[in-house]
Parts: structure tokens; C-alpha cells; sequence
């Protein structure tokens, strides 16, 4: 405060510019990691750098913008003389250069600044200051130590990353690329373990069987099942894939000895995964199939198609199978093409998401719809007034009445991935909309809506009686971790900044796996 007033600098300012010297060169965000500066005040007076820095202060307060910020702040540090205050400078100037133009939270500055190669000061700051104030920061597993490495210097594919997963025990990954391979990874070091080849087009999805010691690859020509242990191909499966980008399109069963199909030619196709050999075809569907599932108990399979439910209908068909007799079950008519379905871990119930943006629950052995979860339990879209504070107007949709003051929630666009939670109790639907809704599949209630390109839904342990859930978000660069529950806050508990434009994100456990479209694959631990 005393030399607060001596430098004739008003409480305001301080807080604008008293953090830049850590690495913030964005004034907006300045006061948000005011907070910090005692912590790491604290630090710097033991090594005799708080008078440089109320000097900086003093100087940075009569900036006009971001570059003159940055600007100043770069000369300030290059001016140091102190060989123990170098060191600390060159950090800082390195973290600054690296983060110009950057903005957000005091959590996500501190977690960019952790990023930093872990002998960087600015990096056991933001670790220190972190713990301190009870902040939870993402771990980049292999990050680089050289505070000068690209991106073109991380482990990575020659191409943009399609798809990653994680293996049951977490300790490899498998990704796929554009460039027609696909690679297994070590996510205890970051460290590429094999190289796949053989797939003459580019790799659309990629997943690990039950055990963990097999990987099913998949791209517009067959589909490849290889030894996890070796990196040799152990089958392959042809004549029956094509190009579509949905992944959701193959699936194993959960004692790994079938893999379920569906395709372009309007059929269900059910293989031996020891042997790649065709045990029976289902047919039933007049148009391309869009996703197939196995029950947990393998005993069923749900396929979903654009074809109609009757001749001339806007309804469409979802199909149960039963594996052993290779018929037809039932069959579910849902309005508006659908385009994705999964069974609940007790393999009761079905959820579906079509492509008008209706997620619907269904009973798995009768074929009775039991709820939707959607707007107002219409049965598609609804047209309506809505009022200045997003409330719909009263209005007539055949015999369903929507009150005045009923809140519009659901899914604007079409849905293409729809997920139940590990304990069934969730269920999670991603829309072209860009946003991932998560609904409570006892009462239909929508909890939370997030927004962003890339989604995950992970059960990271929490205590030996219960599990906290989380749903990752990415956008652009940026990873999101949200928790959900009752009393969950609305703000992240931890984000990663990727150096990389990310293209597809899968977790499991704390184990995070990140594939950015220019071939990076990151490993992060949350």
C-alpha cells in the first residue's frame, strides 16, 4: 500500500498491471489474476525482485493497449543484469511472446504457464500458485522441455488426427489419421510404441476390444483388427464399409468375440473377431445405416436408418436384432431420420438422436418409448413465439399446448451422438448445434448444456462410495473439464490449451487423450 501511493498508482491499476510481469499482456483479464500476486510476490521479494517489480508497474501503467504492453514488458526484461534474475526474465519473456494475444481465466493462464518446460520458474510458479489456491491444473504427459520446441516436435501423425481412444488399463492409446495409418501409444510417456499400416484409405474410427489386447481400426475399405502387444494384424474384414465419417457405424461386443456393422448397402452385418469371417447378414433397412450397436450381453443388436418406418412416412426406423436367430426383434418409428442409438449399461433401455434434434428414451425388449428428452415431449420440431426472455409464447402443436412461461430447451439442430453414463443414469447427446446437453434419464430433466466442437464423458473416481462426472468440451485450441452434479459450479475446474487446433478428444478415467488436426497426439492426466 506504501508504495502503492508513492508511486501515485490507484488500486485499480495496480490490479491491471501488477500480474502482467507473470505472463498476463491482456488488460481485460489482468484483475482476475490479482489474486495470485501475493502468492508469488512472496517468492520474487525473496529474490530481490519486487522493487523491479513495482518499477515495471510504475511503467506498464501509462500503456495504451496489449501491444504496448507486451512491448514494454519484453524491454523491461531484457534490461536485467542479475545473473538469478536472468533466468527467471528469460521464462517469463518466453511465456509472454508465447501467449500474446491470449486471453481467459486466471485458471487458464496459470494452467498455460504450467505448460512451460518444467525447470521454467514461471512454471513451478503457476504449479505453486496453483496448489495455493486450491486450483486444479491439467498434467501434459511427455510435454517439451525446450522452451523454444514447435509443435512440429511432438509425437504426431503426418496428417490431421480422425480419431484416438484409450485402452481399459490406460496405459496405451490408438489413433488414427488421415494419412492412412494408425499408431499405438504409450500414455505413461507420451512415446509412440507402433506404427499400423495397411489401410489404403484414411482411418475413420479406431477402438479397443473389452480385454485391451486387441484394437479394431476402421476406414472406407475394411475394417482391421490388430494385436495390441505386437502391433500384428490379426484379421481383416472387407467388402462391407464405406467412406461415411460416423464412427459409430462399427462395435464389438463386450466379450469381444463379434463385431457388429452397418454400412452403405442398407445391411447389418455380424462377424467372428477371431477370424474376420461373416457369421450372418441382417436385413431389414431400405437405406444406409447409420450406427449399430451391441446389447451388453451381446445378446442384441440396435441398428438405426434413413429408411422410413412405413411406405410414405416421416417416421424411421430404429431396428433390434436378435443376435443368435439373426431376426428382427421390433422396431422403434421415431419422427425425422435417426441417426445414432445405444443401449444402457443394463441393456434395458435404448436412447436415440435423430437429426430434427430429438433425443428420445426407449424400453430395449418391448420397443415402447418411455420418455423424450427434448423440447416439450413433442414428438418433432415446434414452431412457436418466443418472448424476450427466451420463454415460449402460448401456441397450439396439434393437441400439445405450450404454456406461457414454459423455457425452450433442447437441441436446435440434428443430433448425431447420443451416450448413457457408466451408471446408466445420464445420458449425453452432441448436436450440430455445438452443444453437448446432459439429461436425467429418471425424470427426462435437462441438467446442463456446454458448448464446443469435440466432447467426452468420463466417471473420474472420487472416494470409494461415490464417482464425480465430468464432460470435456473442446473448441479450437482450447480443452474444457466441467464437473456435473447438483451443486457443480458453472466454470471449468480445469482447462489445456493445446498447441494445436484439436480435432477429437476421448478420456478415460483421468486419462485424457488429445488429437489435433495438424498430427499431434497429446496425453493429458486430469
Amino acid at each position: 500500500s506504501r508504495r502503492r501511493q508513492t508511486l501515485g498508482m490507484s488500486e485499480d491499476t495496480l490490479q491491471r498491471v501488477l500480474p502482467l510481469v507473470l505472463g498476463c499482456v491482456d488488460p481485460e483479464v489482468a484483475a482476475q489474476l490479482y489474486q495470485t500476486c501475493t502468492t508469488w510476490r512472496k517468492e520474487m521479494e525473496a529474490r530481490g525482485f519486487c522493487n523491479r517489480t513495482v518499477q515495471l508497474c510504475s511503467a506498464l501503467a501509462e500503456c495504451k493497449d496489449t501491444d504496448d504492453v507486451l512491448q514494454k514488458a519484453v524491454r523491461w526484461l531484457n534490461a536485467s543484469n542479475d545473473d538469478g534474475e536472468k533466468a527467471f526474465c528469460v521464462d517469463a519473456r518466453a511465456f509472454l511472446e508465447r501467449s500474446r494475444g491470449g486471453t481467459g481465466s486466471l485458471r487458464e493462464w496459470l494452467q498455460a504457464a504450467s505448460q512451460e518446460p518444467d525447470a521454467s520458474f514461471v512454471s513451478r510458479g503457476a504449479a505453486s500458485t496453483a496448489l495455493s489456491l486450491g486450483l486444479k491444473l491439467v498434467h501434459w504427459i511427455g510435454k517439451p522441455q525446450e522452451s523454444n520446441a514447435g509443435w512440429e516436435t511432438l509425437p504426431r501423425h503426418s496428417n490431421s488426427v480422425s480419431a484416438v481412444a484409450i485402452s481399459p488399463d490406460r496405459t496405451r492409446a490408438v489413433s488414427g489419421s488421415n494419412s492412412k495409418l494408425a499408431k499405438i501409444w504409450n500414455t505413461e510417456t507420451g512415446a509412440e510404441v507402433y506404427t499400423l499400416t495397411g489401410h489404403s484409405t484414411w482411418v475413420i474410427a479406431v477402438s479397443f476390444f473389452p480385454g485391451g489386447e486387441r484394437v479394431l481400426t476402421v476406414s472406407g475399405d475394411s475394417a482391421k483388427i490388430w494385436n495390441v502387444a505386437t502391433g500384428a494384424e490379426v484379421c481383416t474384414l472387407t467388402g462391407h464399409f464405406g467412406y461415411d465419417e460416423r464412427d459409430q457405424r462399427v462395435a464389438f461386443s463386450t466379450d469381444g468375440k463379434l463385431v457388429v456393422s452397418g454400412s452403405d448397402g442398407n445391411d447389418v452385418k455380424i462377424w467372428n473377431a477371431e477370424s474376420g469371417s461373416e457369421i450372418c447378414s441382417l436385413h431389414g433397412h431400405s437405406d444406409m445405416v447409420n450406427s449399430a450397436a451391441f446389447s451388453p450381453n451381446g445378446k442384441r443388436v440396435v441398428s438405426v436408418s434413413g429408411d422410413p418406418h412405413y411406405e410414405y412416412s416421416d417416421e424411421y426406423s430404429v431396428r433390434i436384432w436378435d443376435v443368435d436367430m439373426g431376426a428382427e426383434v421390433c422396431a422403434l418409428a421415431q419422427p425425422g431420420m435417426v441417426v445414432m442409438a445405444s443401449f444402457s449399461p443394463d441393456g434395458k433401455r435404448i436412447v436415440t438422436g435423430s437429426e430434427w434434434g430429438a433425443v428420445k428414451l426407449w424400453n430395449a425388449e418391448t420397443g415402447a418409448k418411455i420418455r423424450n428428452l427434448d423440447t416439450h415431449n413433442g414428438e418433432g420440431l415446434c414452431i412457436c413465439e418466443v418472448d424476450q426472455d427466451k420463454n415460449l409464447k402460448e401456441d397450439r402443436d396439434g393437441e400439445r399446448i405450450i404454456h406461457p412461461g414454459c423455457p425452450v430447451f433442447g437441441h436446435s439442430d440434428g443430433v448425431h451422438r447420443v451416450k448413457f453414463s457408466d451408471d446408466g443414469t445420464l445420458v449425453m447427446s452432441v448436436s450440430v448445434d455445438h452443444t453437448v446437453r446432459l439429461w436425467d434419464v429418471a425424470s427426462g430433466t435437462q441438467l446442463r448444456v456446454f458448448t464446443g466442437d469435440r466432447f467426452a464423458l468420463v466417471e473420474f473416481p472420487s472416494g470409494e462410495r461415490r464417482r464425480a462426472r465430468y464432460v470435456l468440451t473442446a473448441r479450437h485450441y482450447t480443452l474444457l473439464i466441467y464437473e456435473v452434479g447438483k451443486y457443480a459450479a458453472a466454470a471449468p475446474v480445469a482447462c489445456f490449451k493445446a498447441p494445436q487446433h484439436i480435432s477429437t478428444v476421448r478420456c478415460r478415467g483421468a486419462t485424457i487423450c488429445v488429437g489435433c488436426y495438424r498430427g499431434p497426439v497429446l496425453f493429458l492426466s486430469a
